[in-house]
C-alpha cells in the first residue's frame, strides 16, 4: 500500500467482513472421533503492525517480504483459531526519497479451509469497499448475506442423497473406472516413500497474438479456451508419460446457488478430467473428448472430492495424491492495481515453495496474453525440467492450433534447436577406417608390422605364439578348409576348448573367406542342436572329444588335435596367407542369442561392422602394443569379438583363460595380475570382489553386458586404472557406445567430460554413455518420435554396426530392423529403455519387457533392485514379477545375495519402506547363495521368476490377534468398518478393508479412550496393520506406566522458591 493510511479504518474494515462471514470465525473441533465446527461470537481482529527500520528501499522491500513469507509459513490452529490472520508491515520514512508517500505491506493469511479463490477476491472487494466508505465517512453499500457458510453445510448434508447421490456417485465410478492409480511421469529422483510437498514455480506468458489464436480455436470447435489448454496439458502429459489415461484434477467454484455467491468460504469443489490417447486420435477428436468430458463433469459437480475418494476406495499412499497428482486451473484476471482513496494497492505474490501435487498448471488473463504458473515438486523434478515441461507445451499447444486435423502423436514437442541437438549434435560420430577390408586382413596387417611379438598366451597349458606363429598356423586351417569348399558366406561351426587351437580356428575359418558359428562346448547338448538345425554349417572345426555331438551331421568335419584325424593333413597345408573371394560386406559370424519363444535365433554381422567396431574401440576405451588382455568370456557371447580381436589388430597380446579358469574366482585372481585389460560381465566383477580382490593400479576395466550398477562401479573404481561401461546388442556388433567413469561420490556417476556429478535418478546404474564412431543413437516414443531428455523411450540403433539380419527370419528381421527415418540407412529397435541425461548420456532403465505392472502401478524392476543394494548386508538384488498363487495376479519377489548374515524379510520391509513407495515394496523376499546365470554370464531372470517362493510370503494370510492389545484392536476396527472381528488378522491393511481418513481418526479416537494413549495418524498412515499399531501403542503404554506414580504438578507457595 502506497499513500496514507488510516489505521482505524483498517481495523473497522476488516472487522466488518470478520463479522458479516461466520466462516472467517469458525474453529474446528473433535470430539469422541468426530469433528464439529464451532462459530466465536464477532469480535476485534488482531492485527500486528510490524515496523521497519530505515536501510535502502531494496532492503525494507526484502525484509517485508521475509516478514511475510514467516507470516505464512506459521501454522494455524484449527481448535483455537483465528483462521484469518492479518499482519500490517510499515517502511520507516527514512531511507526513501522526501517526496515518496508512505510504504506498507499489508498480509492477509486465510486457512484453505474457509476460503477458495472466489473468497479471496470477495475479501479484497469488500475490503476496498468498506474502506473507501470509511474515508469518505459513509456506511459501505454491501450486499446482504442470505444464508451463512453453516446453513450450506446442512443444506448441502440433506440436499447431497438418495437418488441424486446414486446418480452422482455413478457417473464418477464409470468415468474413473479402470484409470491408472497413478501418473508416473519420469523424474529426476525417484519418488520419495512420503510427500515433503516442496516446490517452486515457473512462471511464463503466452503472448497476445497465440492468445487470440487459442480463442478463435476454441470458438471453431464449440469449446473454451480452458479446454483447449487442458487438451494441450494432457498431450504433454500423455507425450512424457507413454501413459494412454490421464488423470488431471481441476478446480470449480462450487456456488451454482446465488445465494452463496457472496459469501467467503470453501465451495470449491474438485473434478476429475480424464483424458484417453488411443491410437490415431487427431486434434480435433481429442478436442471433442475433452470439451464432453468437461462438460459432463459440470454436470456432476456436486459430489464433494472427498467422497469421491471414499466411494473408489483409492489404494492410501503417502508418496503420492489419490486419484490424480497433476492439477490445472484457469484462473480469473487479477486487478493489476487498486484504487482506494489516499492509498494505491498493489497485489504481490509471494514464494510459497510449496507443492500440494506433482505439477500444477495455473493460467490466468494478463495485460500481455494469458499468463502461466507451473507449480512442480522439487522432491521431484528439477528446475530445468519443469522449464523444459513449459516449453514443450507451448510447442504442443501451437501445433495443436495449427493442424487440427493431425494426430496428435506425430505433432512437434521438440523445438528446432532441441530436435537438432537429439538427433544431430549427439550422433555426429563419423570417423575414418578401413570399411572394405576384412578383419581377418586387419590381423595381417599387424603380422606386418609386428610378427615377432607375442600374440597369444594360452594360459591352460603356459604356451605362447608370436603372430608370425599364429598367422602361420590360422593359415593352414584356411587352405584346408578352401580344399573342402569354404567359400564368402558359407558357415563353419567351430567347437573347441579354450586353447590356443579357439584362435587358430577363428581365424583360419575367417581367412578361408567364411564366416564362423561359435559352438561353445559348455552349452547344453539340446541348445547345440538347435543351433545346428538352423546355421546348417557345410563344415565343423572341433575337437577329437566333441566328436559324438557331430557324429550325425553330413558336414565335413576338421579336427584340430588328432594325427587320427586331420592334424597332418594341416601340417601339409601352406603357412601363407590364403586368397579368397571375401568382401567386406561378406558375413563374418553368426551369433545365436536367446530366443522369445525359446528358441535361440542366428545374428549375421558382417566384416565391415566388425572392423568399424574394432577401429571405434582402438582409440576409446583405446588398447596399445604393450597391453595385455585377458580374454575370460565364451565365444558364444558377442563381446568375446573385443577380447579376442582387439589385441590381435593392435599389437597387443591375447591372455586366453579356459572355462574353468573363467568361472573360477580364484584362479582368476592369480590370472589377473598378469593383464592389463580385462573385459567381463558385471556378474564376474562381483565374483572377484566376493573373492577379496583388491584391484591393481595398471588395470583397465572394461564392463559390460548387462546395467553396470552404481554400488559395483563404486567398489572397482578405486582397484584399477580406469573403468569403462560399454552397451550395445549383438544386432549392432558388440558395443554400441561406452562411457569413463572417472570416479563417484555419493552414488553420483561424474561425467567424464564436464565432471558434473549426474544422479541416477530411476536406475541406479551407470550412464552408458555416447555412440562409438559411425554410430547413430536415437530414443523414440512409441510412434518414433524423439523424446525430449530426461523422458524415457526405446532406444534405435543406426550406423554402420548393424547387422545383416536375424538369419532363416525374414519377417523378425523386417519387425527389428527397420529404415531409419532421421537419416540414409537402417536402425535397429533394441527394446531397451533408455532416457538422455542433460549431459547427453545416456541412462539405461532396463528392458521394455521387464517392466511390469502391480495394481496398476508402472513399475521399473531396477528401481527397487538399486534401493535394496543400498542395504549394508545385501550384496547384490534382482526383484521379478512372479504370480500368486492365491490371487492368480502379479507379486514382486525380491532375491539377494547376504554379505554376511541375511536381513529378515521384515527387516528389509522397514528399511525399503523408508525409500520407496508402499506399491514398489517386494511381498516376499528370499536370498540365495548366488544368482542363476546364463552361460554368456548374465543373471537368469527367467529362472528366478520360476523360482519357487512360499505361498505365505506372496498374499495376506490370516493370522489371528494374539495377545491382549491386538484384540482389542481388532475389536475397535470390527466396530469401526462394520466387519466381523474374526476376518481380521494382524496383518490386514486398514484400507484394504475398506478403511479411509475419517474412519482412521475414529479409530485413532477409541485407541485415545481404550489405551489412553495418543497416536499419531502418521503412525497409522505408516502400519495400517493390527502388528503396525501393536507395535506403536506398546512403548506409549510403557512410559505412562513410569509416570503413573508421579504426583500432578500443583500450585507453589510464591514467596521462597528453591532453584
Amino acid at each position: 500500500l502506497q499513500g496514507e493510511l488510516k489505521q482505524d479504518i483498517l481495523q473497522q474494515a476488516i472487522d466488518t467482513i470478520v463479522a458479516r462471514h461466520e466462516s472467517l470465525r469458525t474453529t474446528f473441533v473433535e470430539e469422541a472421533g468426530e469433528i464439529y465446527q464451532q462459530i466465536v461470537p464477532p469480535t476485534s481482529v488482531a492485527i500486528p503492525m510490524i515496523e521497519l527500520a530505515p536501510s535502502a528501499l531494496s532492503e525494507q522491500s526484502a525484509a517485508a517480504l521475509r516478514l511475510a513469507d514467516n507470516e505464512i509459513r506459521r501454522p494455524f490452529d484449527l481448535a483455537k483459531g483465528p483462521l484469518l490472520r492479518v499482519l500490517l508491515i510499515r517502511i520507516l520514512p527514512a531511507a526513501r526519497p522526501v517526496q515518496a508517500p508512505p510504504e506498507y505491506y499489508l498480509v492477509f493469511n486465510m486457512h484453505h479451509i474457509v476460503s477458495d479463490g472466489v473468497s479471496i477476491a470477495l475479501l479484497i472487494e469488500e475490503f476496498s469497499a468498506l474502506y473507501s466508505a470509511g474515508i469518505r465517512g459513509e456506511t459501505a453499500n454491501l450486499p446482504n448475506l442470505p444464508v451463512q457458510y453453516a446453513d450450506y453445510a446442512v443444506w448441502q448434508r440433506k440436499w447431497l442423497q438418495g437418488k441424486l447421490l446414486e446418480q452422482q456417485a455413478a457417473y464418477w465410478q464409470e468415468k474413473l473406472h479402470g484409470a491408472p492409480p497413478l501418473l508416473e511421469l519420469p523424474t529426476d529422483r525417484p519418488r520419495p516413500a512420503q510427500q515433503t510437498f516442496r516446490g517452486k514455480t515457473i512462471e511464463f506468458i503466452i503472448d497476445r497474438e497465440m492468445t487470440r489464436k487459442i480463442n478463435l480455436f476454441s470458438q471453431q470447435h464449440k469449446a473454451t479456451p480452458f479446454m483447449t489448454l487442458l487438451s494441450a496439458f494432457a498431450l504433454l502429459l500423455h507425450r512424457y508419460s507413454s501413459q494412454n489415461e490421464i488423470l488431471i484434477g481441476t478446480p470449480i467454484a462450487g456456488r451454482g446457488q446465488p445465494e452463496i455467491e457472496r459469501l467467503i468460504g470453501l465451495f470449491l469443489n474438485t473434478l476429475v478430467m480424464r483424458a484417453s490417447f488411443g491410437q490415431n486420435l487427431t486434434v480435433r477428436e481429442l478436442m471433442e473428448q475433452v470439451r464432453q468430458t468437461a462438460l459432463d463433469a459440470y454436470a456432476h459437480q456436486d459430489l464433494p472430492f472427498e467422497r469421491l475418494i471414499d466411494l473408489l476406495q483409492v489404494e492410501r499412499n503417502r508418496s503420492y495424491n489419490p486419484v490424480f497428482q497433476v492439477m490445472f486451473a484457469m484462473q480469473p484476471a487479477n486487478p493489476e492495481q487498486l484504487q482506494l482513496p489516499g492509498l494505491n494497492l498493489t497485489p504481490l505474490t509471494l514464494e510459497t515453495d510449496m507443492a500440494k501435487f506433482d505439477l500444477n498448471l495455473m493460467i490466468g488473463e494478463s495485460s500481455k496474453g494469458l499468463q502461466g504458473e507451473l507449480e512442480y515438486n522439487c522432491d521431484l523434478f528439477d528446475a530445468a525440467t519443469a522449464q523444459q515441461m513449459v516449453n514443450h507445451f507451448q510447442h504442443l499447444l501451437a501445433a495443436m492450433l495449427a493442424q487440427p486435423t493431425a494426430n496428435v502423436a506425430t505433432l512437434p514437442m521438440l523445438g528446432h534447436d532441441e530436435r537438432h541437438q537429439l538427433l544431430v549434435d549427439l550422433n555426429a560420430t563419423a570417423g575414418d577406417y578401413p570399411h572394405t577390408q576384412c578383419l581377418h586382413q586387419l590381423f595381417e596387417a599387424q603380422v606386418e608390422r609386428t610378427p615377432h611379438a607375442c600374440a597369444l598366451v594360452d594360459a591352460g597349458s603356459g604356451a605362447e605364439l608370436t603372430y608370425a606363429e599364429l598367422n602361420a598356423r590360422a593359415n593352414q586351417v584356411a587352405h584346408y578348409l578352401q580344399t573342402l569348399g569354404a567359400k564368402p558366406d558359407d558357415l563353419i561351426g567351430l567347437c573347441v576348448e579354450r586353447s590356443a587351437h579357439m584362435l587358430i580356428g577363428l581365424l583360419g575359418i575367417l581367412k578361408a573367406g567364411a564366416a564362423y558359428v561359435p559352438l561353445d562346448p559348455a552349452f547344453p547338448a539340446s541348445r547345440v542342436e538347435l543351433m545346428l538345425a538352423d546355421a546348417m554349417p557345410s563344415i565343423v572345426v572341433t575337437e577329437s572329444r566333441f566328436a559324438s555331438l557331430f557324429a550325425q551331421m553330413a558336414s565335413a568335419k576338421l579336427y584340430l588335435d588328432s594325427a587320427d584325424h586331420a592334424e597332418n593333413e594341416l601340417i601339409s597345408q601352406p603357412t601363407y596367407n590364403p586368397s579368397s573371394a571375401v568382401r567386406s560386406n561378406n558375413l563374418a559370424y553368426v551369433i545365436y542369442t536367446s530366443g522369445s519363444t525359446g528358441k535361440p535365433k542366428g545374428v549375421e554381422l558382417q566384416h565391415q561392422s566388425v572392423v568399424n567396431f574394432l577401429c571405434s574401440m582402438q582409440q576409446k576405451p583405446g588398447l596399445s602394443a604393450v597391453d595385455r588382455l585377458l580374454a575370460v568370456t565364451t565365444i558364444s557371447f558377442d563381446i568375446a569379438v573385443l577380447e579376442l580381436y582387439l589385441p590381435l589388430v593392435t599389437g597387443a597380446t591375447v591372455i586366453l583363460a579356459t572355462a574353468v579358469m573363467s568361472a573360477d574366482p580364484i584362479q582368476l585372481l592369480r590370472l589377473l595380475p598378469t593383464a592389463t585389460v580385462m573385459q567381463a560381465t558385471p556378474a564376474t566383477w562381483r565374483m572377484l570382489l566376493l573373492a577379496g580382490w583388491r584391484g591393481q593400479p595398471n588395470l583397465r576395466m572394461l564392463v559390460g553386458g548387462e546395467a553396470l550398477p552404481t554400488s559395483v562401479a563404486q567398489q572397482l573404481l578405486p582397484r584399477g586404472r580406469e573403468l569403462w561401461n560399454l552397451y550395445g546388442p549383438t544386432e549392432t556388433t558388440v558395443w554400441s557406445s561406452l562411457h569413463k567413469v572417472e570416479f563417484t561420490r555419493n552414488g553420483q556417476d561424474i561425467d567424464a567430460a564436464t565432471g558434473d556429478a549426474v544422479e541416477d535418478a530411476e536406475s541406479g546404474t551407470v550412464s552408458i554413455g555416447q555412440p562409438i564412431h559411425n554410430t547413430q543413437l536415437y530414443i523414440l516414443d512409441a510412434h518414433r518420435q524423439p523424446v525430449p531428455v530426461g523422458v524415457p523411450g526405446e532406444l534405435y540403433i543406426g550406423g554402420d554396426g548393424l547387422a545383416r539380419g536375424y538369419r532363416h527370419l525374414p519377417d523378425l528381421t523386417a519387425e527389428k530392423f527397420l529404415s531409419n527415418p532421421f537419416a540414409p540407412g537402417r536402425v535397429y529397435r533394441t527394446g531397451d529403455w533408455v532416457r538422455y541425461r542433460r549431459n547427453g548420456a545416456i541412462e539405461y532403465l532396463g528392458r521394455i519387457d521387464n517392466q511390469v505392472k502391480i495394481r496398476g502401478f508402472r513399475i521399473e524392476l531396477g528401481e527397487i533392485e538399486s534401493v535394496l543394494a543400498q542395504h549394508s548386508q545385501i550384496n547384490q538384488a534382482v526383484v521379478v514379477a512372479q504370480t500368486d498363487s492365491n490371487s492368480g495376479g502379479k507379486r514382486l519377489a525380491a532375491f539377494f545375495t547376504p554379505i554376511a548374515l541375511a536381513p529378515t524379510g521384515d527387516e528389509l520391509r522397514h528399511f525399503l519402506r523408508g525409500r520407496l513407495p508402499e506399491y514398489m515394496i517386494p511381498a516376499a523376499f528370499m536370498a540365495l547363495d548366488g544368482f542363476p546365470l546364463t552361460p554368456n554370464g548374465k543373471v537368469d531372470r527367467l529362472s528366478l521368476m520360476q523360482m519357487s517362493v512360499a505361498a505365505a510370503e506372496l498374499s495376506t494370510p490370516y493370522v489371528a490377534p494374539a495377545t491382549p492389545l491386538e484384540q482389542e484392536l481388532a475389536a475397535i476396527w470390527a466396530e469401526v468398518l462394520n466387519m466381523d472381528p474374526n476376518k481380521i488378522g494382524t496383518s490386514h491393511n486398514f484400507f484394504d478393508l475398506g478403511g479411509h481418513s475419517l474412519l482412521a481418526i475414529q479409530v485413532l479416537a477409541r485407541v485415545r479412550t481404550t489405551f489412553q494413549v495418543e497416536l499419531p495418524i502418521r503412525d497409522l498412515m505408516d502400519s495400517p496393520t493390527i502388528a503396525g499399531i501393536a507395535a506403536a501403542i506398546e512403548p506409549m503404554q510403557q512410559l505412562a506406566a513410569l509416570f503413573s506414580n508421579v504426583p500432578d504438578v500443583a500450585s507453589a507457595e510464591r514467596e521462597h522458591i528453591e532453584i
